[in-house]
C-alpha cells in the first residue's frame, strides 16, 4: 500500500462514458476501468486487496459488499447502475459534499 500522499485522489470523468455508462467490469476483467473501480471501492472502505487492475475474488467480494450495503443487485458485476452509485459516493466522500450529487 502506498503512502496516503501518493494515493490517487482523482476520479475519472469522461463525458462519452458517463452518458452511456462505464464498461461492465466483472470477475476476470483487466485494465484501467478495473483500477478505477478498485480505487473507488477502497476509498469507500471495501477492501479489494490493492490496486492491480485485475478483477479477482477480492474485488468481486468488495463489489458484492458495496452492492449489498447500497441496495443494488448483488451480482458482483460493476454495470451502469453500480458505476453511477459508486462514482457519486466517491465524489461525495472525496469532496466532502453534504448534499446529493447526481451524475447525468
Amino acid at each position: 500500500m502506498e503512502p496516503k500522499d501518493e494515493t490517487p485522489s482523482w476520479v475519472h470523468f469522461d463525458d462519452r462514458w458517463i452518458a452511456s455508462g462505464y464498461p461492465n467490469t466483472r470477475f476476470g476483467s483487466k485494465g484501467n476501468y478495473v483500477l478505477i473501480a478498485q480505487d473507488a471501492l477502497n476509498t469507500l472502505g471495501y477492501d479489494t486487496g490493492g490496486l492491480d487492475g485485475i478483477f479477482g475474488i477480492l474485488t468481486k467480494n468488495a463489489t458484492i459488499g458495496y452492492q449489498n450495503r447500497n441496495g443494488l443487485a448483488e451480482d458482483g458485476i460493476i454495470g451502469p447502475i453500480t458505476w453511477r452509485k459508486l462514482m457519486e459516493d466517491v465524489v461525495r466522500k472525496r469532496c466532502n459534499f453534504n448534499y446529493y450529487i447526481r451524475i447525468v
